[in-house]
């Protein structure tokens, strides 16, 4: 759980390399791939947070929720293919 916890926070910053640290946990037997995908989709939805927050620093608060509407849609459909899947 704190390999988890720790790449969710690496996602705030690079959304790869927290990627890669949930691919060698499931290598490594660590996680099982079923919860992967909900890994991966927290990952995506810790970056979308926080690059929401940037574009309405650097753009206002109209700018940001236009930002951040396109980054709900995009986890939205990750859920959604998630939810397919499993």
């Amino acid at each position: 759980m704190g390999v988890l916890v720790a790449a969710l926070c690496v996602a705030l910053v690079e959304v790869h390399a927290a990627a890669a640290s949930i691919a060698q946990l499931i290598h490594s037997g660590g996680m099982v791939p079923e919860w992967a995908h909900w890994a991966l989709l927290a990952v995506l939805a810790s970056s979308a947070v926080v690059k929401t927050a940037l574009a309405m620093a650097s753009g206002g608060m109209r700018y940001g929720l236009t930002v951040g509407l396109g980054f709900v849609a995009m986890v939205a459909g990750g859920a959604a293919g998630v939810m397919w899947v499993v």
